[in-house]
């Protein structure tokens, strides 16, 4: 059994594992694609080299050339997680909870 915080949240996310994202993505109500795993993935790797989560304009930087440039923008980014992308993104990628969530 994955430990999760209160919010669901993993505690470690080092217990990360793709079956994990795909169980929270369900939970979520939401079918990973390709571009949700570019999103997930770009996530993760910012996080654990910086120790937070990349802005919005800065995570659209870092999928540049990973999800197709017209569908590089905030807006298509929230449609891929429609209870908000840094909520959602991060409990899915396996990292904590973002600050300015509620």
């Amino acid at each position: 059994m994955i430990a999760t915080n209160q919010h669901g949240y993993l505690e470690d996310s080092n217990d990360w594992t793709q079956a994990i994202a795909n169980s929270f993505a369900d939970q979520e109500g939401i079918t990973l694609t390709e571009d949700h795993w570019a999103v997930i993935t770009t996530l993760r790797t910012f996080y654990l080299q910086h120790g937070l989560l990349p802005s919005m304009r800065v995570l659209i930087r870092l999928l540049d050339g990973k999800i197709s440039t017209e569908k590089n923008t905030s807006l298509y980014l929230q449609s891929l997680f429609p209870g908000g992308l840094m909520r959602q993104g991060s409990k899915i990628a396996g990292l904590p909870k973002p600050v300015r969530c509620i």
